[in-house]
């Protein structure tokens, strides 16, 4: 296990770095209204994929980490198959319904030419087939190579293309998002899940229900920031929220890599009631600790590298605390989004979460309205407020206790005493 949590924070980690290479060469190379315009469309782009997979890509690494290495790992390829033609009847009706809305909607922060919507249509569908994938391939063990598209290729493939291309001609937004689809592209052989002989498998339709329900909710959630900023934001104060965002970014990754090594394992054991208490104790604890040094070299460092992307940047960082602070919640309250999904709590968690929906969005569209530093301490609260509520959820239910109280656990009791 330690082995994956170093190969997975590894690989996140130089994704991270690359993503952040990226933003920083698209703020050298585009205007700042193209700027926020692009970092618009990749971050709602994000939205719509999470959604498009939605319930499906869950459901995929849960009970595929408990299918996979059995007699029943043909029962993955069929699971697999209903998971991509889902997607695909999703995917058309997503792509009728952009090209409707950004075909009649006048927003400034939105371009309108055919080669553009185009690019802004495709990239959510290509998005969500990369995560459909990489979700299969983290479900067969096959960390490294479901990582390596999802993170490192995905970042590295645009970067150079950019680079490249502006030593050719000025880069603009339309061919910025041209080399970002192509990149996708390229990243899609390496993510091919494996496959067996199918066997009949029958998903739980409640179960996927509920984890569709919770993960479309959780993607609305996380974006509620983004969707009130394009709705009320100039691009240009686009730009300057969203590059802080993508900063503070960096500990979600981080996050990120943790779950990538530990979600298939939790799932195997809740599933066989084999040394779950302990695990989600170390994974809580190992969630604070990282998390906590992350966020206190972010907070530190964030702010000082801000004028890396331009000197009006510099004016940006009482929001990238803020960002970094909500980002923290996950080394304050624990994996709950993990652990909730991988114990069968997606019910639970999909109540929660649309619950959370209408106040957070309230909350933001009155911060939104006063200023950026408002909507960014708007946000961070709205993610620490809704992950102790989980976290006292997953108390209540399966006795995982969050952040640094894990210690509390009694396995981890007797290890150190052993010690």
């Amino acid at each position: 296990m330690p082995r994956l949590i170093l190969i997975a924070t590894t690989l996140r980690g130089a994704g991270a770095v690359l993503w952040l290479g990226y933003t920083w060469l698209l703020a050298q190379l585009l205007p700042a209204a193209q700027l926020g315009t692009m970092l618009t469309v990749l971050s709602l782009a994000g939205l719509l994929a999470g959604m498009l997979t939605a319930g499906w890509a869950q459901l995929i690494l849960r009970d595929g980490a408990r299918l996979w290495r059995t007699e029943r790992a043909g029962a993955l390829t069929t699971l697999i198959a209903r998971a991509f033609t889902s997607l695909a009847l999703r995917g058309f009706a997503c792509a009728l319904l952009i090209g409707v809305v950004l075909g009649t909607t006048q927003n400034p922060m939105l371009p309108h030419d055919a080669l553009t919507l185009c690019m802004m249509i495709a990239i959510p569908l290509l998005t969500a087939l990369l995560g459909m994938l990489t979700a299969a391939r983290r479900a067969q063990g096959a960390l490294v190579a479901a990582l390596t598209s999802q993170t490192v290729l995905r970042a590295s493939i645009p970067l150079a293309g950019c680079a490249v291309y502006a030593q050719i001609a000025p880069l603009t937004l339309t061919a910025a998002l041209w080399i970002y689809a192509a990149g996708i592209v390229l990243c899609l052989p390496l993510a091919w899940p494996l496959s067996a002989p199918p066997l009949p498998y029958r998903p739980n339709r409640a179960a996927l229900r509920a984890l569709t329900s919770a993960q479309v909710g959780w993607m609305v959630l996380s974006h509620l920031d983004v969707i009130v900023l394009s709705l009320l934001a100039t691009p240009t104060q686009a730009a300057l929220y969203l590059v802080a965002r993508r900063l503070a970014g960096l500990l979600a990754l981080l996050f990120e890599a943790l779950r990538s090594a530990l979600a298939p394992a939790v799932s195997r054991a809740y599933h066989a009631q084999a040394g779950f208490g302990g695990l989600a104790a170390r994974t809580n604890l190992g969630f604070f600790l990282i998390g906590s040094g992350g966020a206190t070299g972010l907070a530190m460092l964030g702010p000082l590298s801000l004028p890396l992307f331009g000197t009006d940047f510099s004016g940006a960082a009482g929001i990238l605390i803020w960002l970094t602070l909500g980002q923290a919640a996950p080394a304050l309250f624990g994996a709950t989004g993990m652990l909730m999904t991988m114990t069968d709590m997606e019910r639970h968690r999909a109540l929660l979460i649309w619950v959370a929906v209408p106040v957070t969005a309230s909350a933001q569209l009155y911060a939104a309205s006063q200023s950026l530093h408002a909507l960014a301490m708007a946000t961070a609260l709205g993610q620490l407020g809704f992950a102790a509520i989980c976290a006292v959820a997953l108390a209540h239910r399966h006795g995982i206790l969050p952040g640094v109280t894990a210690l509390l656990h009694p396995s981890l009791r007797f290890k150190a005493n052993d010690a």
